[in-house]
């Protein structure tokens, strides 16, 4: 079995689509077509949690059926992120940039 992003029509797409841009794997032994960061350079950790956290807690079902509704979700999920959260969050990345 194929996982989906190894598909040949998804590898013909991101060629058609991102050309040099994508992380392709060619040859026998499946090498990288060019290194791939381990993370990307423009988001911070701070980026990847409070995704994470307003998915968690903003886009739980039943969804709104109203835009107001959902910038309620996401800014009750907002409010619950303290102040020690956001300063361990950002520890991580001052550390992160110096590793």
């Amino acid at each position: 079995r194929v996982p989906p992003h190894r598909n040949i029509h998804v590898h013909q797409y991101l060629n058609d689509e991102l050309p040099h841009l994508w992380n392709e794997r060619v040859g026998k032994d499946e090498l990288a077509l060019f290194p791939w960061l381990l993370r990307s350079p423009d988001l911070a950790p701070c980026d990847f949690f409070l995704w994470g956290h307003i998915k968690y807690l903003g886009f739980v079902p039943p969804p709104p059926k109203a835009l107001e509704e959902h910038r309620e979700r996401i800014h009750a999920a907002l409010i619950t992120i303290d102040r020690m959260t956001l300063q361990n969050n950002w520890n991580e990345f001052d550390y992160r940039l110096h590793v």
